[in-house]
């Protein structure tokens, strides 16, 4: 080989390599899962590090399957029950209620001749307790039809959609849940509502990290766990307050949620950065964690970069 045809070929070295390297490159990107390593980096933040403690006025009522037993009734328990544990939370006087029980299902456990009666009586016991200073807020639950009300005259208390987000194949797909909903076409969630309801934020107010599905109208933030749901707030079956060996008073400035843990029912639990085990975290727990997190305002924010988004 000549001196010029060696100059010439040492002249496109640099450039032949950077189109390789370029292409190599882009190879492993257009094959690198961008968003289960955004999923990753979010156990990461989760389940290391310090954290905020959870808020230890966050307590949890729980329908579960000791107390199926000692009431000897079906689930998720009678209108008419649900109107004595108001009764009985009242005496206590939490800051604020929320009911995330399908009361829907509720009354149909009632005597069709009696359940208008059973529903007034429910309202009635959740006015007194709103006359009282404490909000009741109802959550629920949502299918292709829209927001599944309870029936009237129970759905003319404050109400908002209690929707635990499970990530599909948009996300990581291991069916964790790392966000949840903010709002539905303009209309906000239950942590939103009882929020604002009970005073605890200033209505209107933007959650850290919130961002916008527009295909669906809806807003999402990404919670922070502070803690393992499980563990990190208060549990108390609810027949410890019906049959009166817990005090009521365990639960003055509260804010309680009351919602079932049942083994026979597997959607009342999740999966989260801590466990993938079934029935190992209920999903009560995972609603306080993300009423927890609006709360604190502590969630975590997108930081767009070239290809993906980043949480931090």
């Amino acid at each position: 080989m000549n001196r010029s045809v060696f100059l010439r070929l040492r002249r496109w070295e640099r450039p032949l390599l950077s189109v390789l390297a370029s292409v190599a490159i882009t190879g492993v990107l257009t094959r690198f899962e961008f968003r289960s390593f955004e999923a990753s980096l979010y156990d990461l933040l989760t389940t290391t590090g310090l954290h905020v403690r959870p808020n230890s006025d966050i307590v949890l009522l729980t329908v579960d399957d000791s107390t199926l037993k000692d009431q000897v009734e079906l689930s998720p328990l009678p209108v008419r029950t649900h109107t004595r544990l108001l009764d009985r939370i009242a005496s206590g006087r939490p800051r604020a209620v929320g009911f995330l029980i399908n009361l829907a299902r509720s009354a149909t456990l009632e005597p069709e001749s009696e359940r208008p009666a059973m529903l007034r009586s429910f309202v009635e016991a959740a006015s007194r307790l709103q006359a009282s200073g404490t909000p009741v807020v109802l959550g629920t639950p949502y299918d292709v039809t829209g927001e599944l009300l309870p029936p009237y005259p129970i759905s003319t208390l404050p109400h908002g959609l209690a929707v635990v987000h499970k990530d599909g194949a948009e996300f990581s797909g291991d069916k964790v849940s790392r966000r949840a909903l903010l709002s539905l076409e303009g209309q906000p969630s239950f942590p939103i509502v009882l929020a604002e309801t009970a005073h605890l934020r200033s209505a209107g107010t933007p959650v850290r990290g919130s961002f916008e599905v527009p295909e669906i109208r809806a807003r999402y933030f990404h919670f922070r766990y502070h803690g393992d749901p499980a563990a990190a707030y208060l549990r108390i079956p609810i027949q410890g307050l019906l049959s009166g060996y817990v005090d009521p008073k365990i639960l003055t400035g509260k804010i309680v949620l009351v919602g079932t843990a049942l083994h026979e029912e597997p959607s009342d639990f999740v999966m989260t950065p801590y466990t993938n085990e079934a029935w190992a975290s209920p999903k009560l727990a995972l609603h306080a964690a993300i009423l927890d997190s609006i709360l604190t305002d502590d969630g975590l924010i997108r930081g767009k970069g070239k290809s993906e988004h980043i949480l931090r």
